[in-house]
């Protein structure tokens, strides 16, 4: 077996992938050299969130709200999208309406390197119009 005292790496590593070439020198003049391709990626999906419904004050919205989601990941892809309402279990993604009450919607995204994103979002709902009773008291005339 060759006696392999002297080897040089060098590498700078790029976000996306590239590929590594080597040599190796040994002591007794024999050389073996290669490449080898890599991928890299160190940072999470994007998450991109939609709400739609009508908008009260407040930060109310006065109907049902429509909650959409999507996420990329220009690097390893994406591998998976999932959701969770109001601190229930996370679920793969799905679009959803959410109805009267005070929510939070919570989305992660998993790309394929196995990086992981999460954003919350709060939610209030509020479709039900107040009721005014008015009381009129004293004589007529």
């Amino acid at each position: 077996m060759p006696d392999w005292k002297h080897c040089l790496f060098r590498a700078s590593y790029h976000r996306g992938g590239g590929t590594i070439h080597y040599v190796v020198n040994s002591a007794t003049g024999l050389s073996a050299g290669g490449a080898k391709s890599y991928a890299l990626d160190t940072t999470g999906p994007q998450i991109d969130g939609v709400l739609s419904g009508a908008s009260g004050t407040n930060g109310w919205f006065v109907s049902e709200v429509e909650f959409s989601a999507s996420a990329s990941d220009a690097v390893s892809g994406l591998a998976a999208l999932e959701i969770s309402v109001d601190g229930g279990t996370y679920q793969p993604y799905a679009p959803i309406t959410l109805g009267d009450g005070i929510h939070s919607v919570s989305v992660r995204a998993y790309d394929n390197a196995g990086n992981m994103t999460e954003t919350t979002q709060p939610v209030n709902v509020d479709t039900i119009t107040p009721l005014v009773d008015v009381f009129v008291s004293g004589a007529v005339g």
